[in-house]
């Protein structure tokens, strides 16, 4: 016996295709995060993130259709309001950490700089030092 998907009205469609795209990041920031992990530091900043975009385009071209079908037939079972803000919830959370990571990223960066600028400063001073003034 075949499963008749039921037509939803376009309301209830838009809210199917927004749990699915919100879905879709979710994986893709959970598994990343793991795949970011095992990578450390074997490339740079840049490799990383050309690896997150190909690995985020791979995971939409995936069936998404059969979750979709899943979220019409349950659609009634479904608390949309509650689903609508977990899932913006967690999406805020990557959100969130993301900018800290760049946060973190950033400070870093500006200390070598610091520090790099004081090693410079130190070595001009003795410089000057050693004029015949």
């Amino acid at each position: 016996m075949e499963t008749v998907i039921p037509v939803l009205a376009d309301k209830e469609e838009k809210e199917v295709q927004e749990a699915l795209k919100a879905t879709q990041k979710i994986v893709v920031e959970l598994s990343w995060s793991a795949i970011d992990n095992s990578l450390a530091e074997t490339v740079t900043q840049e490799e990383k993130q050309l690896l997150k975009d190909a690995y985020s385009e791979k995971i939409k071209t995936a069936n998404w259709d059969k979750q979709a079908d899943v979220l019409r037939l349950r659609y009634k079972d479904i608390n949309w309001e509650k689903a609508s803000k977990k899932l913006a919830g967690v999406i805020a959370d990557f959100k969130v950490d993301s900018i800290y990571k760049e946060y973190k990223n950033v400070t870093q960066a500006l200390y070598g700089y610091k520090k790099q600028l004081e090693q410079d400063s130190s070595c001009q001073k003795k410089k000057l030092q050693q004029l015949p003034i």
